[in-house]
C-alpha cells in the first residue's frame, strides 16, 4: 500500500479510497434494498412457500348408492382446499361427471382414464359390499398407474358392516391387491359418516403435507 501511495501520490490515493468506499456502499445498499429477497420457508409442520401454484387433483369414485359418504368426502376436500390455498396448493375434487365436463366429450374414454392415471395425485374409492364395472375399471387404471409411476396414492374407504353382508369377489380381490403394497395404497374401514370424514381428512392432510415437504426440499 505504501508503494502505491508513493507511486500515485496522496491526492490520487485519497480519491481511490473514496471510490472504494463508495462502491462498497452502493453494493451494500443494493443487497439490502434492491435485490429481491428469497422468500423464507415457514417452520410450521407441513407448511412451505411454493414458488408456483400447483393443481392437486383428487379423484373420487365408488358406489353411487353411498351419496352421503361422497358428499362428506367432497366437503372434507373443500375444507382442505381453503386451508392450503395460501401454500400454493390448489386442491380440486373430481368425480366421473367433473372429468367428463372438463374433457368435454363423453366418447373420449381414453382421455378420461388418462386423467385418472396421469393427472391425479390421490384416488379415493368409497365402497360397500359390491363394486360396479365402471368403478372397477377406474380402480384398475389407478392401480396400474401407481405400479408404473408411484402415483396416484390410492385410498379405499370400505364400510364396516360387521360381517352382515359378505363382500363380493371383486372387493376381496381389491383388498388383497392393496394390502400387497407396503405404501401408497390403503384399505380404510369406517363405521359411520363421522369416522369416514375424520379418517379421510387426516389421511389426505398427511398426503398434502408430505407433498409440501417435497416441494420445500426442492426450494431450499
Amino acid at each position: 500500500m505504501k508503494d502505491v501511495l508513493q507511486y500515485m501520490g496522496w491526492p490520487a490515493a485519497i480519491v481511490l479510497v473514496f471510490l472504494i468506499i463508495a462502491i462498497a456502499t452502493i453494493r451494500i445498499v443494493t443487497l439490502l434494498f434492491v435485490t429481491p429477497k428469497k422468500r423464507s420457508v415457514t417452520d410450521k409442520i407441513g407448511r412451505s412457500w411454493i414458488k408456483d401454484p400447483y393443481d392437486y387433483n383428487i379423484f373420487i369414485a365408488g358406489s353411487t348408492q353411498l351419496e352421503n359418504e361422497h358428499a362428506r368426502v367432497r366437503s372434507t376436500i373443500s375444507k382442505l382446499c381453503n386451508e392450503y390455498k395460501t401454500d400454493g396448493i390448489l386442491i380440486f375434487p373430481y368425480n366421473f361427471k367433473d372429468i367428463i365436463q372438463r374433457i368435454g366429450d363423453t366418447s373420449h374414454q381414453n382421455q378420461y382414464f388418462d386423467f385418472i392415471a396421469n393427472k391425479t395425485d390421490v384416488a379415493i374409492f368409497i365402497l360397500d359390499e359390491i363394486i360396479g364395472g365402471t368403478t372397477l375399471d377406474e380402480f384398475n387404471v389407478a392401480y396400474a398407474s401407481f405400479l408404473a409411476t408411484n402415483k396416484p396414492s390410492i385410498y379405499v374407504f370400505y364400510r364396516n358392516n360387521k360381517g352382515v353382508d359378505a363382500p363380493s369377489k371383486d372387493i376381496i380381490d381389491i383388498k388383497q391387491r392393496i394390502k400387497s403394497i407396503s405404501a401408497g395404497m390403503y384399505w380404510c374401514l369406517y363405521d359411520n359418516l363421522k369416522d369416514l370424514e375424520k379418517d379421510c381428512e387426516n389421511r389426505i392432510r398427511q398426503e398434502i403435507q408430505d407433498f409440501i415437504r417435497t416441494k420445500k426440499r426442492r426450494y431450499v
